[in-house]
């Protein structure tokens, strides 16, 4: 059991490593990517969809109220 053990352990060690050092980098860059290629051109459906404004009555949550109400 001793060995099983110490033999997992490396194991263990060595795909946490290069999960680290190759697949998150990679998975990252892609991310990346996607964020700032793609992610400006998609537009978000927003009918029938719930908005909570809070502070409606002035400042910024003011003109969200009518933003949103524009497109409502």
């Amino acid at each position: 059991m001793d060995i099983f053990n110490s033999f997992l352990s490396v194991i263990m060690h060595v795909l946490i490593t290069v999960f680290l050092l190759f697949y998150l980098p990679i998975a990252w860059i892609c991310r990346l990517t996607a964020f700032v290629f793609v992610k400006p051109f998609c537009k978000e459906d927003v009918r029938g969809k719930v908005a909570l404004i809070t502070g409606a009555s002035s400042g910024i949550g003011e003109v969200s109220k009518f933003i949103t109400n524009r497109y409502i």
